[in-house]
């Protein structure tokens, strides 16, 4: 299964990663050299950012990082990779031109997917979707959103958490209407067939159930066992 948003922004001196079997949703942690305090995984590879906002990349080998020039404070990976730095700038990296595009508006914190849709939150709470050249505003407010194969999961300043009717299999729409989904998150992250949250004692969850448009939000949440990570 695709695991982009399912590497989720740790603070640990090691960088995990999350691998997960779609059919048993068995869940294990591998440990990889380096230190950051955001990582992401998705078709455009495996990009981290450290407490200096410093720019990584995993090499081939799956061992080393190479540094990118740039600084950021939070990073997505998905069909492009983006960004948003410490002035809340939002940035897309050209690969050709090994360089950062500055795209217009301001957040906090943006995920992009391996079908390249664009969600983000700005400073405010508020909550948008990339047009392709300007930001549309989505009703509700939030302080983190996730957009996946399971479409698109957002937590507010509560730890309240929703999912947006209509998104699921990673649609380009802006669906249609927010459900809330039981349970208290401080960070949420849409996978294929899961969703996995952190909660505010740092407990790692995920959501069990998710098959199809049948049942997009799941049906109960699992406690992976021994693992805790501290969120930005």
């Amino acid at each position: 299964m695709k695991s982009r948003n399912l590497v989720l922004p740790i603070l640990v001196v090691a960088a995990l990663c999350l691998s997960v079997s779609s059919n048993a949703l068995q869940i294990s942690w591998q440990q990889i050299p380096g230190g950051l305090k955001v990582v992401s995984k998705g078709s455009s590879g495996v990009w981290g950012v450290n407490v200096h906002d410093n720019i990584y990349r995993l090499n081939n080998d799956g061992k080393s990082w190479t540094q990118v020039p740039g600084g950021l404070r939070q990073i997505s990976s998905g069909y492009e990779v983006w960004g948003v730095n410490s002035a809340d700038n939002i940035y897309k990296y050209l690969p050709s031109a090994r360089t950062w595009q500055q795209l217009p508006g301001a957040l906090v914190n943006v995920d992009v997917s391996d079908a390249g849709h664009v969600w983000g939150v700005n400073r405010g709470g508020n909550i948008y979707r990339w047009l392709g050249n300007t930001w549309q505003q989505i009703p509700g407010g939030a302080t983190q959103v996730s957009v996946g194969e399971s479409g698109v999961w957002v937590v507010n300043s509560a730890g309240n958490i929703y999912y947006r009717v209509g998104t699921y299999g990673d649609a380009d729409t802006a669906g249609s209407d927010w459900v809330q989904v039981p349970g208290g998150l401080k960070w949420v992250s849409s996978g294929r067939y899961i969703v996995v949250g952190v909660n505010s004692a740092d407990n790692i969850y995920y959501r069990e159930g998710i098959r199809l448009s049948a049942t997009p939000t799941g049906t109960h949440w699992f406690k992976s066992a021994g693992t805790q990570v501290r969120l930005t």
